[in-house]
């Protein structure tokens, strides 16, 4: 509940700074909620992660480069690099030996190299062989034979259960990954809050209908009749 209340106040802060940013949210007193919508009881958070995905959307680009510094900044670079997320992936995410995990991290991996490279064809074939893979191992439940099929390296299996016990350091220390802005997080949780009220709502005696007004109430209870 603690750290709910910090994001949420974390995203408040960031709508009043006025300086624009091209990984944040748009302003609150912006355009983009004539309605009046975020005003409304339950309503808020949703505005809030609609923001998110029209910045996204709109300018996916700089996310994409502010995950990449992240990583670097983690990896104590101040540039991104070619490799930037492939060291990333070694070294600080604790896969350990799961493998299903392992080897689809590995197939994006591959993917963002080519794209980096502007190689577009090679990245839709990373992808296009991702699938194809991951259903030979579905019937087969061996990566074995459908991992051939990729001709990628073998994932740094070794190397992650050797750091395996990052986990429980991570599930201590950290809310978020480490590879997004806080406020993104925050309007995701913003959101959830908003449909759990709504949920809640539903599951009170006497259902939804505890919030109709007289008129409503009683036009439904004479249809009812």
């Amino acid at each position: 509940m603690l750290m709910r209340t910090l994001l949420l106040k974390m995203v408040k802060d960031a709508f009043k700074i006025k300086k624009a940013r091209p990984m944040g949210l748009p302003d609150e007193q912006g355009s983009d909620d004539e309605s009046g919508l975020s005003r409304l009881a339950g309503a808020r958070g949703t505005v809030t992660s609609e923001r998110l995905k029209r910045s996204m959307k709109n300018n996916p680009a700089a996310f994409a480069d502010v995950i990449e510094q992240l990583a670097a900044n983690k990896l104590g670079a101040e540039v991104v690099g070619q490799d930037t997320l492939e060291h990333y992936v070694r070294d600080e995410l604790p896969i350990g030996e799961q493998r299903t995990l392992g080897y689809c991290v590995w197939i994006l991996l591959a993917v963002h190299k080519s794209l980096k490279q502007e190689d577009f064809d090679q990245a839709r074939l990373h992808v296009d062989m991702g699938l194809a893979v991951i259903e030979q191992f579905l019937p087969d439940s061996n990566w074995i034979s459908a991992w051939r099929m990729t001709q990628l390296s073998q994932p740094p299996f070794a190397a992650w259960s050797a750091g395996e016990g990052q986990l429980g350091t991570l599930q201590r220390e950290l809310a978020y990954s480490r590879l997004v802005e806080p406020t993104w997080v925050a309007a995701i949780i913003a959101r959830l809050r908003d449909e759990e009220i709504l949920v809640n709502r539903r599951g009170a005696p006497g259902g939804g209908r505890k919030f109709l007004g007289k008129g409503d109430a009683k036009g439904t209870k004479k249809k009812e009749e």
